[in-house]
């Protein structure tokens, strides 16, 4: 494969920029939820997986499950590292821990970046479908249009007697 760089932030059809902005936007938009909201940041987590998916996915051309997949990881990274902050943040101030241990929390980040891994998969067939199909009705009406634009309108006869009504 030849290797190129675009000025887009695209080497070899890993859309670096794209999926780096939004892999931070989202985990900004998930510290400050934690913050402000005080909860759990298991909870922002598995949408901030969708979100980086639903994203990433419509805006790339090519490696399209791959770009989405690193930008699962990359967020359920960031969110493991931000659970981390904020336990060793409580532990300092007194807040008591969580009831959940360290394993507790490597199962649902683990279970969160399994299911934002299906979820990248599902939406990039669903959206290769309706691609699919949408070029297909466009197809369609375009020969529909083509075949209707080139049959000469039809005249229309009028009877004799309606010729004579319209005389009067």
């Amino acid at each position: 494969m030849r290797e190129y760089t675009t000025g887009k932030g695209i080497w070899n059809g890993w859309a670096w920029r794209l999926v780096g902005l939004t892999v931070l936007v989202i985990s900004a938009l998930e510290f400050i939820a934690v913050i402000t909201v005080k909860t759990q940041i298991i909870s922002s987590l598995m949408l901030g997986v969708m979100v980086v998916s639903y994203w990433v996915i419509p805006r790339i051309e090519e490696r399209k499950l791959a770009n989405a997949i690193v930008g699962v990881v990359a967020t359920v990274i960031i969110g493991f590292i931000l659970q981390m902050a904020l336990h060793e943040q409580n532990a300092m101030i007194g807040k008591p821990p969580r009831p959940v241990g360290m394993m507790g929390i490597l199962q649902t980040d683990g279970l969160t970046l399994v299911v934002g891994i299906i979820m990248a998969y599902l939406y990039l067939r669903l959206t290769n479908w309706s691609q699919r199909k949408r070029a297909e009705l466009d197809t369609k009406r375009s020969q529909k249009a083509a075949s209707s634009s080139t049959s000469a309108p039809q005249r229309r006869h009028h009877s004799a007697k309606n010729k004579k009504r319209k005389k009067r």
